[in-house]
């Protein structure tokens, strides 16, 4: 990948409930085993699972991770989510409207601007709640995004929300049912992170 962070982002994706140790992150399920280490992203798929399948890829993918470069740790956005408080599993770390639109579509994101300059985690409340949090090159970047998918989101009817900008950090807050909730939590966060 492009940074250890893209690597950790493309990885973090769609995690797997079970977790064995080997590079910087991964998790196995039905035969596929994900991992990340660096900036590399492996996933080692078995024909067919059968015993032993999870010990054969582990030992696999820990032979392939000893010759590559060490890790970098998970992106500093991310660690800022995590100890914001937001659920760890539900954090997904990127750059891009594609993969945005992936996670919750909203006709308006198209007016973060969202590019490769733009650090960006989506993740959940832990009272319920959704949190997209996104830091441009510029404050005048964050203030030009904050204002214009504010408009949008209000015309496209998107039910609870609120925006809180702190220097080059946009934070968005959705999904909590009060006005005065999101409003509490976006400040909160922007304070924080």
């Amino acid at each position: 990948m492009g940074s250890p962070a893209d690597a950790y982002g493309v990885f973090h994706w769609d995690l797997a409930a079970e977790r064995p140790a080997v590079g910087e992150g991964a998790c196995y399920e039905a035969g596929l085993l994900k991992l990340w280490t660096g900036r590399f992203f492996l996933r080692l798929l078995a024909e067919r699972e059968q015993e032993g399948t999870l010990t054969g890829l582990t030992s696999l993918a820990r032979a392939v991770t000893a010759s590559l470069p060490g890790g970098a740790g998970r992106p500093s956005v991310v660690r800022r989510a995590e100890d914001a408080g937001l659920i760890v599993d539900s954090l997904r770390y990127f750059h891009r409207l594609e993969t945005l639109n992936a996670i919750g579509y909203y006709e308006s994101w198209q007016h973060l601007e969202l590019a490769a300059e733009t650090d960006a985690v989506w993740g959940e409340l832990p009272k319920g709640g959704e949190v997209l949090v996104v830091w441009y090159p510029t404050g005048d970047a964050a203030r030009r995004a904050g204002s214009a998918v504010a408009k949008a989101l209000a015309r496209e009817s998107a039910g609870v929300f609120s925006i809180a900008r702190r220097e080059e950090m946009l934070v968005i807050v959705l999904g909590t049912g009060e006005l005065t909730v999101a409003q509490a939590e976006a400040q909160r966060l922007a304070d924080l992170m």
